[in-house]
C-alpha cells in the first residue's frame, strides 16, 4: 500500500529517479567540462526538488531535509555546481554515501565500504571466538556461514571490482574465521585451513554468484533494464559459422577498473563455461554445477 501511496512521485520530477521502499534518489548525467550544463543541472535539481516538497505537502509525506545528501561522483578532482536547496536546507555535498547497504564514494572506490563490512563482521567473529571453547566446530561453522559471511557478500557483483588489497583484505579476515572454527594455530598454511572447513575463498565465491547472475540476465529473469545492458552474441552480429557464436562479445574497456566490473568480467566468465552448462534453464542445476 505504501508503493501505491507514492509511486507517482515519479511524474513530477524530471531528473533520473529511483524508488526503493522509501528511499527516493534523484540523479542526473552531466558533462564535467561543461559548467553552463552543470548550472542548467542544478537548476533542474532544485526545481524537482520543490516539486517534491509540494507533493509531500499534499500527500503529507515529511521527508528529512538534514538527512538528505548530494555527492558528485567523478575522477575529476572539483567540479563547482550550485547548491542544491530541500525545503529552506542546502544540502550537505559528501564525499561518500551508504545507499541500500553499499558505501559509495565520489569516485566508485570500495575500499570505505570494505571497510564497513570487516568492521560489522569483526565484532561479530569477536563474540564467536568467545564461544570457541563452549561450542563445537559444526556449531562454529554454522554461525561463520549464516552471520557472518553474508555480511562480506552482499550485493558483491557490484563491488567485486575492488583494489587486490581489499581482496587480501577480505580473504585474511575468513581465513581469521577459519582458525577460530577449526581451533588452527596462527601459523597454520591457508590450503591447510581450507582444506579442513571445506569452504572456497571469497574471491571463487563472487565468481561463482556474478555467474549465477549472468545466468538470470542471460534468460532474462532479472528487470529489462539489466538485459539491456547485455551485448549480443557473436553469431548474432556476423553471418559467418564461426566456432565461438554463442560467447557473448566482449567489451572495450579503457580502464583496469571497468574491465574488472561486472558486465564485462562476468562476460569472460561466462564465455569460458562449456556450452552444456551455459544452456542450462534452472537456476538450481546450474548453481550445483
Amino acid at each position: 500500500m505504501f508503493l501505491v501511496y507514492i509511486n507517482d512521485i515519479v511524474d513530477i520530477v524530471d531528473c533520473n529517479v529511483k524508488l526503493f521502499a522509501d528511499d527516493t534518489c534523484l540523479y542526473i548525467n552531466i558533462d564535467p567540462k561543461d559548467q553552463a550544463s552543470i548550472v542548467q543541472c542544478g537548476r533542474q535539481i532544485n526545481n524537482d526538488l520543490k516539486n517534491i516538497l509540494n507533493w509531500a505537502n499534499q500527500w503529507l509525506v515529511t521527508f528529512n531535509a538534514n538527512k538528505t545528501k548530494t555527492m558528485v561522483i567523478s575522477n575529476r578532482n572539483v567540479i563547482n555546481h550550485p547548491d542544491i536547496i530541500f525545503d529552506n536546507v542546502v544540502l550537505e555535498n559528501v564525499q561518500s554515501h551508504k545507499h541500500l547497504g553499499l558505501t559509495m564514494d565520489r569516485k566508485l572506490g570500495w575500499s570505505e565500504h570494505v571497510d564497513n563490512i570487516l568492521q560489522s563482521s569483526s565484532k561479530m567473529l569477536d563474540v564467536t571466538r568467545k564461544l570457541q571453547y563452549k561450542l563445537d566446530r559444526a556449531s562454529l561453522d554454522i554461525i561463520y556461514q549464516s552471520y557472518i559471511r553474508p555480511k562480506l557478500e552482499y550485493a558483491s557483483q557490484i563491488w567485486d571490482n575492488c583494489t587486490d588489497t581489499d581482496v587480501k583484505r577480505l580473504e585474511n579476515f575468513q581465513l581469521s574465521a577459519a582458525r577460530v572454527v577449526t581451533g588452527a594455530k596462527k601459523g597454520t598454511s591457508h590450503e591447510r585451513l581450507y582444506c579442513e572447513t571445506n569452504w572456497e575463498t571469497l574471491k571463487d565465491r563472487r565468481q561463482n554468484t556474478k555467474l549465477c547472475h549472468m545466468h538470470k540476465i542471460v534468460n532474462r529473469n532479472v528487470p529489462d533494464y539489466l538485459v539491456e545492458l547485455l551485448p549480443k552474441k557473436i553469431g548474432d552480429c556476423t553471418r559467418a559459422n564461426v566456432r565461438n557464436k554463442e560467447n557473448i562479445r566482449n567489451i572495450f574497456c579503457r580502464t583496469t577498473r571497468y574491465s574488472k566490473s561486472f558486465i564485462p568480467s562476468t562476460i569472460k566468465l561466462w564465455n569460458d563455461l562449456d556450452l552444456e552448462t551455459r544452456s542450462i534453464d534452472d537456476i538450481e542445476l546450474f548453481k550445483s554445477k
